[in-house]
């Protein structure tokens, strides 16, 4: 395989969906979203057609694609982001104590 020589602006990722159609066409240039796509069609067992050297082509059922909005931002006071702050704290440690077995086994 070459070095990949495509730039930013070169990579893209395109998904085609017509009313008629019941699958995606996903069409991918960019390396990230083609592993991606590639690890999707591995688990969905649908074929890989690559057109090119960087770039592939695949049909994915509808039920793959979703669109959601951003997480809303939150807006914490200082005094509520030092609650939470503790309340984190006080979870780790005792996440990070485990009981042994000899002192499980004396409380008994």
């Amino acid at each position: 395989m070459t070095p990949y020589t495509l730039t930013a602006d070169e990579r893209e990722l395109l998904i085609s969906l017509t009313d008629a159609e019941t699958d995606l066409c996903v069409t991918s240039s960019s390396p990230v979203w083609t592993r991606r796509l590639e690890k999707l069609a591995r688990d969905l067992n649908i074929e890989v057609i690559h057109l090119n050297e960087h770039t592939i082509r695949c049909y994915v059922p509808r039920a793959c694609l979703t669109l959601r909005l951003p997480p809303k931002p939150r807006h914490l006071t200082d005094d509520q982001r030092q609650a939470a702050s503790q309340r984190m704290k006080t979870m780790r440690t005792t996440q990070r104590a485990p009981v042994a077995p000899s002192d499980a086994a004396s409380s008994r």
